[in-house]
């Protein structure tokens, strides 16, 4: 079992073909400006199958907010980092 992982910096518009070829298996968001950016660039954004995950309590609204719901969220006691988060989710996930 591989993963492919894409860290995107966002430093403008996303071209079209970006967004002809998006196609995530999980956005991972640090703070609330990237979830509106999601929601910019992407007004008619569904998450289907794609897993929403984020960093924080704000970061956390701010996808709710957004009408998205909300796979994982680091930060926490349970979840100090976003790396302890995601081998728990990925375990889980697996079984």
């Amino acid at each position: 079992l591989t993963y492919d992982i894409k860290i995107t910096e966002v430093t403008g518009e996303f071209t079209e073909e970006e967004i002809k070829n998006f196609d995530y298996d999980m956005l991972i968001f640090s703070t609330p400006t990237g979830v509106q950016y999601l929601s910019k660039s992407f007004p008619n954004f569904k998450e289907k199958d794609v897993k929403i995950a984020c960093f924080g309590p704000a970061t956390a609204k701010a996808v709710q907010d957004a009408g998205l719901r909300l796979d994982l969220m680091a930060g926490t006691k349970e979840y100090p980092s976003m790396i302890t988060a995601l081998t728990d989710f990925l375990k889980k996930s697996k079984a």
